[in-house]
């Protein structure tokens, strides 16, 4: 699990995943060096839960904290492990756990690299609205924050439980570890198309949704600063691609 700064939003997806996650795993969670004093403050409550196997407090940012931290735990990690941006809250199926579902498919059909959770269409705001709460705004400001041109606007209305309409979203992706050592870590478009052009399957459960906060920016953090975000991953391994 990765963390940046938000603390309301760290705080709904931690406790999401404590509610619903009913097959035994390990939490491990890397803070890419927060400043707002809340986010530790968040942590600290789930490790009073014992909700973590692990937590790590880091002083820089750094856009390769995730595959870092896989590296840094690979020989704990047995067929599947699960990527996880902290700016999401896991809606399952009532009555059914997350993890065990999605990692059923996974065994069941060994040809599955990646699989990952559906948008909640529902927090998808309009323009209409979002430029009432912010009449000043840019247009490219404004697109930022709703996430306009978003692929996962489009709803897909079908009963099948795998879908591939495009890439998996990286902020709840299982992966499986034989077909991460072929790939490796990219934005989540790229590890989608290395998957395919390896002969994986790289998919996304209807049954297992993920409510993206960062689409309630402009509720919750209007300020949320687009530049950063993208100095951020223009950096590194980034800014190759």
């Amino acid at each position: 699990m990765l963390s940046w700064e938000r603390p309301i939003y760290l705080w709904n997806c931690l406790d999401s995943f404590y509610r619903s996650t009913k097959l035994p795993c390990k939490f491990i969670l890397s803070d890419n060096a927060s400043e707002d004093p809340g986010v530790s403050t968040v942590i600290k409550g789930f490790q009073r839960r014992n909700f973590f196997y692990a937590v790590h407090m880091e002083e820089k940012n750094d856009p390769m904290r995730i595959p870092k931290m896989i590296e840094a735990y690979w020989d704990q990690i047995e067929d599947f492990f699960v990527i996880v941006e902290t700016d999401i809250e896991i809606l399952p199926p009532p009555d059914k756990c997350w993890l065990e579902l999605m990692s059923s498919y996974m065994r069941e059909d060994p040809t599955i690299g990646a699989i990952g959770s559906r948008v909640y269409q529902p927090d998808f705001i309009s323009k209409e609205e979002a430029r009432t709460l912010e009449p000043d705004l840019t247009e490219e400001k404004l697109d930022f924050l709703i996430k306009t041109n978003a692929p996962m606007r489009s709803y897909q209305n079908t009963n099948e439980k795998l879908i591939a309409p495009h890439n998996p979203p990286l902020r709840l992706l299982m992966l499986r570890k034989k077909a991460y050592e072929e790939v490796g870590f990219d934005r989540d478009k790229i590890i989608h198309k290395k998957l395919l052009k390896n002969g994986w399957k790289s998919l996304i459960s209807t049954e297992v949704a993920h409510r993206h906060l960062s689409l309630l920016n402009i509720y919750d953090y209007p300020q949320y600063s687009k530049s950063k975000r993208e100095a951020f991953f223009s950096r590194d391994h980034y800014k190759k691609k």
